[in-house]
Order: C-alpha cells, then sequence, then structure tokens
C-alpha cells in the first residue's frame, strides 16, 4: 500500500489555554465527502472524549480539543482506535493528524489500518506518523490512497508508541472518503548541518512532504551574504554543496516547485573558523613507585564540538542566562617517555612536566601534563561492597522493598 503525506499548515496565534478548534480542510481545498463525520469513533482507552477524533476540527493547545489516550495499560497497545457506520460505506482513502502536547502524549511509533470484512479484521494499510509541532502547531496529515476501495462499516487503526508507563498517543482528526485524494507539494524541509567551518563544505539535501516529490520536484537553491557562504557546483539539484568563507552567519533559501506549487524553506547556517587557541594542561598525581597513568586525548580550546544552546533568561534572576557555548573539544595525543626516576620513590611531592604532541586536521600541537608525586596509601582491609546486605535503610517507603531485593540476592 502506498503511504501519501500531505501538510496542513494551521496558523494558530496559542496566547490562551483554551482555544476553538481550526476547520479541517484549507481554503479552498475541496476533497469531497468526510465519510467520518457520520461515523461513531471509540477507542481502546480515553483520556479525551473519542468524539474529537471525528469531528471536524483540528485539535488545539487545550488538549480537550483532541483525542488521547495518556494512562492507558501496557496491555492495550497497539491502542485500537475505531470508526463504525450504520450502513456499509465505500472508501478509497482517509488521512490522519497525530497531536501531541510534548509531555504526557506523545508522537506514535506506527499505524496498522485494518477494515471489517463481515467479522474479521483485515489490514489494508499502514498510516504515516509524520507530524508537524506540539499542541496542534504546524500539523501535518498522513494520507493514505488504498490500492482498491473497500465496502465496510468499520475501519481501525492499531496505533504503537516507543515508549513505556503512562504516555499515550493523540489524534488531532481523522477522515475517510470515498474517492482518492489529489495529492500536492505542501512542505519542503533542508536537511543538514547548522555549522560549516571555514574553508570546509557540507551538503543539504532537500526532503518534500509528500516524500515521494523529493525525486520529481524541481529545485532552486540561494544562499546569501554571499561573503559568508557559497554554493558549490549545480544550484538546481535536491542535493546542494555549501562552502563556508568567511566567520558568520547566512541564510540558505530553498524553492521547491512541483505541479505548479512552490513551497519554500530558510536554514540558518553558522561559518565558523577551527583555530586551536591553546591546550589545557593536564594534571595529575602518582603514587611514588608508580608510573601515572596519562589520558590519550587533551582538551583544546577554540574548537566547536557543538551548537550553542539558544538564550534563556531566568525568571527569578534574569540577569541569568542558560545560553552555553561549546568551544572546546578533545583531540588525540601522544606523551613522551617519563623516566622512572621522576616518580620514585622519595620524590613524595615533588612534581614534574611531560611533553606531549596533540594533533587534529594534520597539525600538530605541543600539550603537556603536570604530575605530582605522592605518598603510596595503604588500602584498608574492609568489606566495601554495596550489597542490599550491607545497607540499611529505615525508610517506610524503601525498608520493605530492601527486605524483597536482599532475599532476591541471597538466592543468586
Amino acid at each position: 500500500m502506498k503511504q501519501r503525506i500531505l501538510a496542513g499548515i494551521l496558523s494558530l496565534a496559542m496566547v490562551f489555554t483554551m482555544l476553538p478548534a481550526s476547520p479541517v480542510q484549507a481554503e479552498g481545498e475541496d476533497l469531497g465527502t468526510n465519510l467520518a463525520r457520520s461515523a461513531t469513533a471509540s477507542a481502546g482507552h480515553n483520556n479525551t472524549q473519542p468524539d474529537a477524533i471525528n469531528d471536524g476540527a483540528l485539535a488545539t493547545a487545550d488538549p480537550a480539543t483532541s483525542w488521547n489516550c495518556w494512562n492507558a495499560p501496557e496491555a492495550d497497545y497497539p491502542i485500537p482506535i475505531n470508526l463504525t457506520w450504520d450502513s456499509p460505506q465505500q472508501i478509497a482513502s482517509m488521512r490522519v493528524m497525530w497531536w501531541s502536547d510534548g509531555g504526557g502524549v506523545i508522537w506514535p511509533s506506527n499505524a496498522k489500518v485494518e477494515y471489517l470484512d463481515g467479522e474479521e479484521w483485515k489490514e489494508i494499510a499502514n498510516a504515516g506518523t509524520e507530524h508537524g509541532g506540539f499542541n496542534g502547531e504546524n500539523g501535518v496529515w498522513n494520507v493514505v490512497n488504498f490500492d482498491e476501495t473497500v465496502t465496510t462499516t468499520a475501519l481501525r487503526m492499531r496505533v504503537g508508541r516507543n515508549a513505556t508507563g503512562m504516555s499515550g498517543v493523540g489524534i488531532s482528526e481523522w477522515e475517510v472518503y470515498g474517492n482518492k485524494i489529489k495529492e500536492q507539494l505542501t512542505q519542503v524541509d533542508i536537511v543538514g548541518v547548522g555549522r560549516i567551518a571555514k574553508g570546509e563544505t557540507e551538503k543539504y539535501m532537500a526532503k518534500t512532504v509528500p516524500d515521494e516529490f523529493s525525486s520529481t520536484a524541481s529545485y532552486e537553491w540561494s544562499v546569501s551574504p554571499y561573503n559568508v557562504a557559497s554554493i558549490l557546483g549545480s544550484a538546481n539539484s535536491r542535493e546542494v554543496s555549501v562552502k563556508g568563507l568567511e566567520e558568520g552567519e547566512a541564510v540558505l533559501l530553498l524553492k521547491a516547485t512541483q505541479d505548479g506549487v512552490t513551497k519554500e524553506r530558510e536554514f540558518n547556517i553558522r561559518v565558523r573558523e577551527d583555530k586551536i587557541q591553546n591546550i589545557d594542561i593536564y594534571k595529575t598525581s602518582t603514587a611514588a613507585g608508580k608510573a601515572p597513568i596519562l589520558p590519550d586525548s587533551v582538551v583544546a580550546n577554540g574548537l566547536e564540538f557543538d551548537d550553542p544552546t539558544p538564550s534563556l533568561k531566568s525568571e527569578t534572576k534574569p540577569e541569568f542566562d542558560f545560553a552555553e557555548e561549546f568551544n572546546s573539544k578533545l583531540i588525540p595525543v601522544e606523551w613522551a617517555q617519563i623516566s622512572p626516576e621522576k616518580y620514585a620513590k622519595g620524590k613524595e611531592g615533588t612534581s614534574f612536566v611531560v611533553k606531549g604532541t596533540a594533533s587534529y586536521k594534520d597539525k600538530t600541537y605541543p600539550a603537556t601534563a603536570m604530575v605530582t608525586v605522592k605518598k603510596a596509601v595503604a588500602a584498608p582491609e574492609s568489606n566495601s561492597s554495596v550489597t542490599f546486605e550491607n545497607v540499611q535503610l529505615n525508610d517506610v517507603f524503601w525498608a520493605p522493598k530492601q527486605e524483597i531485593n536482599a532475599k532476591s540476592s541471597l538466592k543468586k
């Protein structure tokens, strides 16, 4: 069964907790009669009312406008969600939009579609699990056009999750049609890294919704400002190469066109120069008569190993910003041989330096380790292992569990 993905863009200003639901079809969109509106919705477990599954409106930030199964028993998964009609319906397609609040209601991992044939459920398709943002923002329709029209009184989705415990899945809306749904390009995304090292090149890939248009759409890439980054080679294919020229911020713009419909996407790129400013001195100690153990890598300052986190000011202390920069990175190092005389007995209280050579991108940098020789400490003879037998807990909650665990461990 071919799976179709269709994105629906929802322009919702989610200012209040309670918001009115949004109409399901975009302006000018005519998909035919939504058969789901005349069906009765039900599910294996309900945290909110199942009527929201097919009420003809998209869910918002208010959980009551969605259906979800938060706190469903583990045994209920994959959770069954049904649409049932009083009389047989001829069904050719369907589409479903998932809902998540980013907390207890999560995105589904899979969804099998079945129809009732007499008294037997038969699998007919897999519904997609593409999604937009949390609380109904930028919702994505997952469209399925059946290979053959089916006549039935019930459809069922069996929805799975990649989680345990109380986490549930949610639906914004489920629609069913007696005709095939005509697809069009509804979204384009850019897949790639947000950082390019100065002088280096990174590849970026276009991804369309529905995905099948990725190989047939036409593309137009551009980047600005031109002094920070530039496109190498073709700017009219699905994949593009971008080179970092100077340190700064650049914007990669993509226009994708399919059957006369054009969608755009911007992608922010940071160009940074990989330049080692200095290497931290590695400080350690060793017992007299014992050779020191040195690491196989050292900290090089000036190299980013991850993108900085965005600014986030503290509500209680506005002057404090949780934003972080990661401008240090571990690089490999090789140390010189150490003469045993440097850490021999009698050298307690002294220190010595070990020279090393660190390497990064075909260049070498001097590294230093400072080792202090200390008096050897005799290890006490005692049972220092931590087990359920020698740890005593008096808490009224943990004490009974300790007894059970202790007995279990003694049987091993």
